[in-house]
């Protein structure tokens, strides 16, 4: 369900980002009434592991990342889903210097689209 990766100083966590089946639950029930919020994921995964200098997780297929209290959240979107209907499919790219800087990168798939389960 999760992986820990240091990189260059960093303790990064690799992690879907539901949370356990309960929390996936509500969290689908709390996205259908209020729609994506980078708040709901924060409070988990910095609660979960609060070592942690950054997060890679997925879960919503919203395309995230952002900077806050000195850590990464990211999350690359979705190739296939692409999230919700105004979202374009995407991936992420995350680069590690060799000092520990962090660049984490969007890539949309603009112009792609799938039909019939291929590219």
């Amino acid at each position: 369900m999760e992986e820990t990766l240091e990189i260059n100083g960093n303790l990064l966590i690799l992690l879907h980002g539901h949370g356990g089946w309960g929390h996936y639950f509500f969290d689908k029930i709390d996205h259908t009434l209020r729609g994506y919020r980078l708040d709901r994921y924060k409070k988990y995964l910095t609660s979960r592991f609060p070592q942690a200098h950054g997060y890679i997780f997925g879960h919503s297929h919203f395309p995230e990342k952002n900077r806050l209290d000195g850590r990464i959240y990211f999350n690359p979107g979705s190739a296939c889903l692409g999230g919700r209907w105004d979202l374009l499919s995407s991936f992420g790219v995350l680069k590690i210097s060799a000092q520990g800087e962090i660049e984490a990168e969007i890539k949309p798939l603009d112009g792609y689209t799938i039909l019939n389960k291929s590219w």
